[in-house]
C-alpha cells in the first residue's frame, strides 16, 4: 500500500510551468530514454557486469534496478513506453519526470536493503572463513 501510496502523491503533484522548454522536453526525453536503456547482447552485458570489479557490478546492478523499478512505477501508472512515446510534449515529460522521480526514489530504499543482504552476507562468508581457520589452526602440521 505504500508503493501505491508514494506513487498516488507523485502523481497528483502539480506542474510549476505551463509549457515545458525545448531543451527541458529534451534533456527529459534523453534521461527517461537513458533509464530505460535494455538493448545489449548478453556479451555486452557480460562485459559491462565483469569489466569494473566490484564498482562495475554495482553500476550494472543498479542500472537493472532502475529498469525493473521504471517497469513497476509504469505498470501502476498504467502507462508503458509506447503510449509515453504518442503524448505531447508536456504530457510525456510530466509523466517521465514523475517516473524517474519515483524510481529515484525506491532505488534509494532498494539500495539499502541490498547493501543490508550483502553486509549480512559478509559476515555470514567471514565467520565460516573463520571456522576453518580456527580448525586449521587446531590441526598439527605433521598429520
Amino acid at each position: 500500500m505504500l508503493i501505491n501510496d508514494s506513487v498516488s502523491t507523485i502523481l497528483t503533484g502539480a506542474s510549476s510551468k505551463d509549457a515545458p522548454s525545448d531543451a527541458e522536453i529534451a534533456a527529459a526525453d534523453k534521461r527517461f530514454k537513458e533509464l530505460l536503456a535494455d538493448e545489449k547482447t548478453s556479451k555486452e552485458e557480460f562485459v559491462e557486469i565483469t569489466s569494473g570489479g566490484a564498482e562495475g557490478y554495482w553500476a550494472w546492478k543498479i542500472k537493472q534496478m532502475k529498469e525493473q523499478l521504471a517497469d513497476q512505477v509504469m505498470g501502476e501508472m498504467n502507462t508503458s513506453k509506447e503510449k509515453i512515446a504518442a503524448m505531447d510534449a508536456k504530457e510525456r515529460v510530466e509523466i517521465e519526470n514523475k517516473i524517474m522521480k519515483a524510481v529515484e526514489e525506491r532505488l534509494k530504499l532498494a539500495i539499502r536493503e541490498e547493501m543490508k543482504r550483502e553486509q549480512k552476507n559478509t559476515l555470514v562468508a567471514n565467520a565460516s572463513l573463520q571456522s576453518v581457520i580456527d580448525i586449521a589452526q587446531g590441526i598439527p602440521l605433521g598429520a
